[in-house]
């Protein structure tokens, strides 16, 4: 029998004319998750829940790739906070990590911390193999490989500050000088030399300008881009370009409605900037905002309460992917096909930083990232490779829902006799059928006057009088090699309207995953039609 695509799906026979079965076979899910519609009104290739699920270049689905701790916080159950990457005369990598303790190096090759300085960093770049670091508490400095140097002496020290960016050889920096001036950036000088020289380590008192002071707003992300200056606030974007001296600059607002949640919400992308403003996801591209979820199929949602989060919103990028973490909760967006899906993992990822490839290296990509809970015990470093070897794991539960198929007949009763999923994983196989059907609540004692306990025995808290008419089958799996199969679901029911979820584990390693699905087949039949007001 052949395939047919998501969009096609082979119809009963009128009820009456033929009692033959026929199957629907869904072998792409392209649609992707859509949390906002009703499930019974989303598209067939579309998923109601699509948790830990991505798509494959085919449209068929794979689990996402693992995330695992590699070293714990430099202070232990301190939270911690990333800033960027720094490269030594040597070309070797370190990530930039600070903690309640200092601000440190830590050396992705050989796992290690190195503390650099007690000051804790809000900011990072690099220049002339040196890294600076901003401070919002007190003055920043520089490292050059062997010593730190602070910038607090002299007439020209460096300001307290949040996010430092290196623009046309001088920095830029975000004030944090006092509350009611955070709309300010400072600048420092460039380094020349001759009569009158100055130096990029000197920051005097009146380089700086405001972006619209005391409107209310104030600036959460700076980036220096190839002829400008993006200046995110919390509800506009402004960009600002110089051609000779900053102080003949021209400040012009791109946007008086979108701006950017914190300084972890605006990631490069290509040739574009993505960003997260109030709960939606945009792409910047020549000036303009592009909103990227449709709010209309994805919505994002909080699942943790706001006292428990160190991060409230954030925003990576991943391979071809947005990673949105959204307060407590991620979702992921296939930059390539356009589609959502969500990831569930015990370790709350919630931000980080794709390392810098080696020259001619290609190896996948390695992103390290923070948690988003304020929960000590999560407090660490974690990384994920997109990829599945052998060595980092993490049990990973994968679940795809389907929309609840009524097959083009709504006002008929189907009969299933059975429904299929062609998989490929090394354990053992879960499916759901969940019928819909109309059911009344008991909410007083005396509705319940003529009944018994044995009325309750197959009846829920919601619905006491109402056996729960879902039905899950466990496939038992012989083997533990991971191997594609066909997943059969023994199962003859009447239904109107029913949903399928298939479920599948991974360790996160290649001895178990990527587990994948590649299709399911439902084979059902129509009966009858309406036989009642309500069913």
């Amino acid at each position: 029998m052949a395939v047919l695509p998501a969009t096609e799906v082979r119809r009963f026979s009128a009820v009456g004319k033929s009692a033959r079965s026929e199957p629907l076979i869904v072998s792409s899910f392209l649609g992707g998750l859509n949390n906002v519609a009703d499930i019974t009104t989303i598209r067939e290739d579309e998923l109601h829940r699509m948790q830990n699920f991505e798509l494959d270049s085919n449209g068929t689905l794979v689990s996402r790739p693992p995330i695992h701790q590699v070293a714990e916080s430099p202070v232990v159950d301190a939270e911690i906070d990333l800033h960027g990457y720094y490269t030594d005369t040597n070309e070797d990598v370190f990530l930039v990590v600070s903690c309640s303790s200092g601000t440190y190096l830590y050396d992705i090759e050989n796992e290690t911390y190195t503390l650099i300085t007690a000051i804790v960093a809000s900011g990072a770049a690099q220049f002339e193999g040196n890294l600076y670091i901003s401070c919002a508490t007190q003055a920043g400095g520089y490292y050059d490989g062997a010593t730190f140097t602070q910038l607090n002496t002299g007439a020209t020290p460096m300001p307290k500050g949040e996010q430092i960016v290196l623009f046309k050889s001088r920095f830029f920096m975000i004030s944090r000088e006092s509350s009611s001036n955070k709309t300010r950036i400072w600048f420092s000088n460039i380094t020349t030399a001759g009569p009158g020289a100055t130096s990029i380590n000197e920051w005097d008192p009146d380089n700086y300008f405001n972006v619209e002071a005391g409107d209310g707003q104030f600036i959460t992300k700076i980036v220096a881009a190839t002829s400008e200056i993006y200046i995110f606030r919390s509800k506009s974007t402004f960009y600002y370009r110089y051609t000779s001296t900053p102080g003949d600059g021209i400040l012009e607002a791109l946007s008086r409605t979108v701006g950017a949640d914190n300084k972890y919400s605006v990631q490069e992308y290509q040739f574009s900037y993505l960003v997260l403003s109030g709960g939606r996801l945009y792409r910047f591209v020549s000036y303009q905002f592009y909103p990227l979820n449709d709010a209309q199929r994805i919505q994002f949602s909080q699942s943790q309460d706001t006292v428990d989060l160190s991060v409230f919103s954030a925003l990576s990028v991943f391979g071809d992917r947005a990673l949105v973490w959204f307060g407590g909760s991620m979702y992921a967006l296939d930059l390539e096909k356009g589609s959502w899906s969500e990831w569930v993992s015990s370790t709350f990822f919630a931000w980080g930083v794709v390392a810098p490839r080696k020259e001619n290296d290609l190896t996948p990509d390695v992103i390290y990232g923070i948690t988003g809970l304020n929960t000590p015990a999560l407090q660490a470093l974690y990384q994920s490779i997109d990829s599945y070897g052998q060595n980092v794991e993490e049990e990973i539960t994968c679940i795809a829902e389907t929309k609840a198929f009524d097959f083009g007949m709504p006002d008929s009763w189907k009969r299933l006799f059975y429904w299929a999923a062609d998989v490929y994983t090394a354990r053992d196989i879960v499916g759901v059928a969940d019928p819909i059907q109309y059911i009344s609540s008991v909410s007083l004692w005396d509705d319940f006057e003529a009944g018994t306990y044995d009325d309750l025995e197959t009846g829920t808290w919601d619905y006491p009088l109402q056996p729960n008419p879902t039905v899950t089958t466990t496939v038992d799996y012989p083997v533990y090699v991971p191997y594609r199969l066909t997943a059969t679901f023994q199962k003859d029911m009447r239904f109107r309207r029913c949903s399928f979820t298939i479920q599948l584990t991974t360790d996160g390693t290649e001895l178990t995953g990527p587990v994948r699905v590649v299709s399911l087949s439902i084979q059902a039949v129509g009966k009858r039609g309406v036989s009642a007001n309500l069913e």
